[in-house]
């Protein structure tokens, strides 16, 4: 298994380097302070450990040296199997038959003994990056063979088997994955016999998930939640699975064709009135006047950057724009709209955000925040964070930064660049974060639960919001405005609307599918959202909670061609049954907001071959309540009805909806 030995280097050469002291880490996730469980990969970091570097040799089914180079660990005496020594790391195999608690390691060195310690556990889960660092896109296996970059959920009309590559699982209980907040069904797991701590997970995806871009990932095992990874999901190479770009709520122009040029992130240039959307894909930040719903144009940047996220400074004069794939920031001159300096950062630039004249940058490769001055274009200071940083928000002299992978939030002093630590509650993993108009608290969203956490910046007091009783899953973005903040829902097409100081959801605004970014239009009271993998911006009108309608040059909801008046969509949240049989007539209930104008229910074919609605399945008698919250039809699976998946969409008065894919699948069994 080549993917194997690869992983493993990655792993091994990734963080390498001076630390003070020894330290020990999970060998997959490098979260500080996490437990390794009996079996595991972990590695020992210091100076000086090893006079060279060596490796191997790796005989057949798992029999490891003890002693490389003259070095050799033991675990409260039990000699430990080696990968590599360094001289700034040790990746070594947890004994078995160790039982939990604290434990002695203990490093037999040229320049003498050395010891630290750290946590045993029975499940201490990690998953192993193509980056080494524990914090990138998922290393994988699709049916068995090595698989790097974006994801098809289907091959040859068939799911494909996804299996991540892991260590420091209980086997001896299931493990439990989200992809995007959501759970996936797990089919198999277990070790690798001939690479000793390597485990891995099988899992199936959902059809339902083509098309939602860059997602999270996740894996529980024995209650203990692992360092959250990526995958890149993209449209099949039919569409069906996803609907075609047919009018939907709120679209002002798309930025490319379906399965495009995946947009990771959205800012709004108040100044001007114009958004900007950063494209992974082409190395492109595309300016969008929001008046006229046209792509007015399009900034380079520099080749294979993998441009992540962009801010806007309040003068709408220059943006940021983080390139994970180049270890810097560009800075755009949004008067000339053209690059005007590319700043080398820290290890994997996540978020930006503008202080005065200065940008803050997360690195979570690094674990540090960069300040880069925005005279000289250059970085002015390097503030230390918490592992894994993603999230960044400012208000005023104060930054707060979404520590993902460490569970905690670093608040910075922004003029004396000291931090405050906040650990969060255990198996919270802060992603995205917004703070609220008046400064007093902050919005966290994580890939871990379905939901928000408030963190009261003065008290440091958190409180979390559930927001899945609204239908949402996969919470992503989130902006604020005022009192309110706005979380899209990575695998619901919605956002859900959250009053801060009452702490709870109010309102799911039904936009466009897979939303992943957003924005606030100042001086309009208007949302910008970032959809369907990034190819489509819908507005939202935050009064009204009315979206904008659908600019296609004429036809749509509300007339089309941008003008016309707002509307509000239906909203599925659930439907039952999700299966039928051939041959079967039952009655379907479906269960939302705003139905009462549906007219019909469709079932669309959503195999990844065929394309169209399925004639095979009937519908009558539908009924809508009074108050739009459920719909009642009879649905007849006629005897010839292929086996397979069907997506349902809505006919309304207002034109055809097609709701969160997650609720509207159905299966033929």
């Amino acid at each position: 298994m080549h993917i194997c030995a690869a992983v493993l280097l990655l792993a091994l050469t990734g963080l390498s380097g001076a630390h003070a002291q020894i330290t020990v880490a999970n060998g997959a996730s490098y979260v500080p302070g996490q437990a390794v469980a009996p079996g595991s990969l972990a590695s020992v970091f210091g100076q000086d450990l090893a006079t060279s570097t060596q490796s191997g040799p790796w005989s057949p089914f798992g029999r490891l040296p003890r002693s490389l180079g003259g070095v050799a660990v033991t675990v409260n005496g039990v000699a430990a199997g080696l990968y590599f020594v360094s001289p700034g790391q040790i990746q070594f195999v947890v004994p078995e038959g160790l039982a939990p608690g604290t434990v002695r390691v203990e490093v037999s060195t040229a320049r003498g003994p050395l010891a630290g310690a750290v946590t045993l556990a029975p499940a201490a889960p990690g998953v192993f990056t193509w980056d080494g660092m524990g914090v990138g896109d998922a290393a994988l296996l699709l049916s068995g063979v090595s698989h790097r970059g974006p994801l098809a959920l289907r091959a040859g009309g068939q799911p494909v088997a996804v299996t991540l590559l892991v260590t420091g699982l209980d086997l001896g209980v299931k493990p439990a994955v989200t992809v995007g907040g959501t759970p996936v069904e797990v089919t198999a797991y277990g070790a690798i016999p001939a690479w000793p701590g390597l485990q891995y997970i099988q899992v199936v995806i959902p059809p339902d998930f083509a098309g939602s871009g860059r997602l999270p990932v996740v894996v529980t095992s024995g209650g203990q939640v692992s360092n959250i990874i990526h995958v890149q999901i993209t449209v099949p190479a039919s569409a069906a699975v996803a609907p075609p770009p047919l009018p939907t709520p709120g679209t002002i122009g798309e930025i490319s064709a379906a399965g495009g040029r995946e947009g990771n992130s959205v800012a709004v240039n108040s100044a001007n009135g114009t958004a900007l959307v950063a494209s992974q894909k082409d190395d492109l930040l595309r300016v969008i006047g929001l008046e006229s719903k046209t792509v007015q144009g399009s900034i380079s940047l520099p080749q294979d950057s993998a441009a992540h996220h962009v801010a806007v400074n309040a003068a709408g004069s220059l943006a940021a724009v983080t390139l994970p794939g180049r270890n810097a920031v560009a800075l755009v001159d949004l008067s000339a709209n053209k690059v005007a300096a590319v700043v080398p950062v820290g290890i994997l630039p996540s978020h930006a955000a503008f202080a005065g004249n200065s940008v803050l940058v997360t690195n979570s490769g690094s674990s540090n925040v960069s300040v880069i001055d925005t005279g000289s274009k250059a970085v002015s200071a390097t503030i230390p964070v918490g592992f894994g940083p993603a999230g960044l928000a400012v208000y005023g002299n104060t930054a707060v930064v979404a520590n993902m992978q460490a569970g905690s939030l670093s608040l910075i002093n922004i003029s004396s660049r000291s931090v405050s630590t906040l650990e969060l509650e255990r198996g919270i993993r802060p992603r995205e974060v917004a703070i609220t108009g008046d400064g007093k608290k902050a919005v966290l969203t994580t890939p871990t639960w379905i939901g928000v956490v408030i963190v009261d910046l003065a008290s440091k007091q958190t409180t979390k919001v559930g927001m899945d009783s609204w239908g949402a899953m996969g919470p992503g973005g989130v902006a604020t405005d005022g009192n309110l903040a706005y979380v899209a829902n990575l695998l619901n097409a919605g956002v859900t609307v959250i009053d801060v100081p009452n702490a709870k959801a109010v309102k799911m605004i039904p936009v466009d599918r897979t939303p992943r970014s957003l924005a606030v239009w100042q001086g309009r009271n208007q949302l910008v959202v970032l959809c369907r993998n990034g190819n489509v911006l819908d507005l939202v009108d935050m009064a009204t909670y009315g979206v904008a309608p659908v600019y296609s040059g004429g036809g749509g909801p509300g007339g089309g061609g941008g003008g016309g008046s707002f509307w509000t969509a239906p909203v599925v949240t659930t439907l039952s049954p999700h299966t039928g049989s051939p041959g079967s007539t039952f009655s379907m209930t479906i269960n939302g907001a705003n139905l009462q104008k549906t007219t019909g229910i469709v079932f669309d074919f959503a195999d990844g071959n065929t394309q169209g609605t399925d004639a095979n399945i009937k519908v009558s008698e539908l009924k809508a309540s009074a108050d739009g919250r459920q719909l009642t039809a009879t649905v007849q699976v006629l005897a010839q009805a292929a086996p397979g998946w069907r997506m349902i969409h809505l006919e309304t008065t207002d034109g055809n909806v097609y709701p969160n894919a997650l609720m509207s699948a159905f299966r033929v069994q």
